[in-house]
């Protein structure tokens, strides 16, 4: 079976959050605001404490045998790739930010 209709909007109205933080990110990066990561790091935290409810979600229709075992597995990957990626987000922009830094002294 796809993805419910319950599942799909879930997965969307999570994809404009995402697609905000994303484009946050980048702002940062274009505008080298270094000091807005930790404000960056709030919002990544607020996106992962949202997946962990529709993880919950998950579970629930789990248990009310709405999904199947294939379906479930599918929606966890994604969640978990989901995850993984906005952590790695993080990185990448400590690492610009490491990097600016390091070539400002080398050009002082």
């Amino acid at each position: 079976k796809p993805f419910t209709p319950e599942q799909v909007e879930q997965l969307n109205e999570f994809g404009i959050e995402l697609n905000d933080f994303f484009n946050y990110a980048i702002h940062i990066l274009k505008e080298n605001k270094i000091d807005s990561i930790d404000d960056l790091i709030e919002k990544r935290n607020i996106l992962v404490e949202r997946l962990k409810l529709i993880e919950k979600d998950q579970i629930k229709r789990i248990k009310a045998n709405e999904v199947s075992t294939r379906n479930s597995v599918l929606f966890f990957n994604v969640i978990t790739e989901t995850k993984s990626m906005l952590l790695n987000l993080i990185n990448l922009v400590k690492a610009q930010r490491d990097f600016n830094s390091e070539n400002k002294q080398l050009l002082n």
